[in-house]
């Protein structure tokens, strides 16, 4: 009898170190992979490091108010300028023609969609070619996605129809839903470029 009990006790102990490393394994566990990059979380701690065989760049995620334009006029490439009410951050990407957007999809006829992201309290954008072509304002921000069907207006802007993207899966952090937690991100050496997006509703920074 006290044999059996010996090993009950044996195995209990066993369990309760098994769930502790677990635990204390768990803690770690947050870890991804973005582009060239891992990045972990612990204890509030965000950590940025280069990956052995990648390039040290992370990828890019969406953020703020997010649509798609799609390139049916064959642009290739595209910049965003954006504006807000705010006079001292009128121009959050930079004065025109902005920034370039780095984020694209296909769609299912081949054609290239821009993923276009503008802060929170953006009140209008342009997507434009950074020549000599470019789309209307665009102030609703509640349509998913855009098309130019090329027609222009008095100004010689394209004019943008907006289309139903809401089933498309965009590109967001993996670690989205640990945002909150976050209190400090540590960027080791060899991070060559952070991700568009990538600490965007950090609040507690």
């Amino acid at each position: 009898m006290k044999q059996t009990m010996k090993k009950l006790f044996q195995t209990k102990v066993a369990l309760a170190l098994l769930l502790c490393v677990l635990t204390a394994t768990e803690a770690w566990a947050d870890s991804w992979t973005s582009g060239g990059c891992t990045v972990s979380l612990n204890s509030g701690t965000m950590t940025v490091s280069k990956t052995d065989s990648g390039n040290g760049t992370m990828a890019d995620y969406i953020f703020g108010k997010t649509f798609l334009l799609t390139d049916n006029r064959g642009w290739g490439s595209a910049y965003v300028y954006t504006w807000t009410n705010d006079w001292d951050n009128h121009d959050p990407f930079g004065e025109y023609p902005g920034k370039p957007i780095k984020t694209k999809i296909t769609n299912d006829y081949g054609e290239t969609q821009f993923i276009v992201s503008v802060p929170n309290d953006a009140v209008g954008a342009i997507v434009n070619n950074n020549n000599d072509a470019q789309t209307q304002d665009i102030t609703d921000f509640t349509n998913t996605g855009y098309w130019m069907d090329g027609s222009k207006d008095d100004h010689g802007a394209y004019i943008v129809t907006d289309f139903d993207a809401s089933d498309v899966t965009l590109p967001e952090a993996p670690w989205k839903d640990s945002r909150a937690s976050v209190t400090t991100v540590v960027i080791e050496d060899g991070v060559a470029e952070i991700g568009e997006g990538a600490f965007n509703g950090f609040t507690n920074l």
